[in-house]
């Protein structure tokens, strides 16, 4: 391997890409990691916009990380 640079895939950003308002999150970070399993290692968390089928965006926390055994 030697790091370079192969493709870009920007579809999703060129055309989804716009100026966005959103109010602050309905509920903090601390509130929504109680919704998760309690065996999840949290890496990383996020507040993030996912896409509805409805055309319509949420803003939500999306966690990364790793379930314990």
């Amino acid at each position: 391997m030697t790091g370079e640079v192969l493709g870009l895939e920007s579809a999703g950003y060129l055309n989804c890409h716009q100026k966005r308002e959103f109010s602050k999150s309905t509920i903090s970070s601390e509130k929504a990691k109680e919704n998760l399993n309690p065996r999840i290692e949290i890496a990383s968390q996020n507040l993030a916009i996912i896409p509805t089928e409805f055309g319509t965006e949420i803003l939500c926390w999306e966690f990364k990380g790793k379930a314990r055994r």
